[in-house]
């Protein structure tokens, strides 16, 4: 697998999930992708998966042609998918929001061209 195929946006399934938007840059070419994680509540002691976990689970999703690529966290936030619609909420505790949620914006409806991509709050959260 090249750097320039590996997916834009991937993870995504219908219910609230947390993303995160990275930056990947293997030698002079640059990437941003999207990634996320199904939020579930099973039992008070578990915890959801974090920000950080789901920039884990890419590392590992990393081909090794791309292991030595530059991974950057951009920050992220909440997505709220169902049949129709993906709504881009909040931010990421930790991170914050990325840096630019048009591009967020843009790759989720490239990714997914049926559904109506909407922001419901704003950068400031």
């Amino acid at each position: 697998m090249e750097f320039n195929t590996i997916s834009e946006v991937a993870g995504v399934m219908p219910g609230l999930q947390k993303f995160i938007v990275v930056e990947i840059v293997q030698g002079g070419e640059k990437r941003f992708l999207i990634r996320t994680a199904i939020f579930r509540r099973i039992e008070e002691k578990e915890r959801s998966l974090s920000h950080d976990d789901i920039l884990d689970t890419l590392y590992e999703e990393l081909p090794k042609e791309v292991k030595d690529a530059r991974v950057k966290m951009l920050g992220g936030g909440w997505l709220d998918v169902s049949a129709n619609d993906i709504k881009i909420k909040g931010s990421s505790h930790d991170y914050g929001v990325e840096p630019d949620r048009n591009f967020t914006v843009a790759a989720l409806r490239r990714a997914f061209p049926d559904h109506e991509v909407s922001v419901e709050c704003d950068q400031a959260e």
